[in-house]
């Protein structure tokens, strides 16, 4: 009886260990299916329009309730002319 027993808990164990994989493999394949690449992201069919702006200055966006205003550079990072940077 003793050994009956084992030897069903035996294939239960591995019944839920098969369970629980597949399960889990299930949950990863339907989390990666659901995702969605930025290539589906609706884009505005509005012109994109180049501003430009000296410090201080600030303009509306044309078709946007938004304002931007040039505060300022805080760092420069590229070479000035005629020097070699290393």
């Amino acid at each position: 009886m003793n050994n009956n027993y084992s030897t069903l808990y035996k294939l239960n164990s591995k019944k839920k260990m098969m369970l629980h994989k597949i399960l889990i493999l299930s949950l990863g394949i339907y989390s990666l299916i659901s995702c969605t690449s930025q290539k589906n992201i609706k884009t505005n069919d509005k012109a994109a329009e180049r501003i430009e702006l000296s410090e201080g200055q600030q303009k509306m966006l044309k078709g946007y309730p938004l304002q931007v205003k040039f505060n300022g550079i805080l760092e420069e990072s590229r070479c000035p002319k005629g020097v070699d940077c290393i």
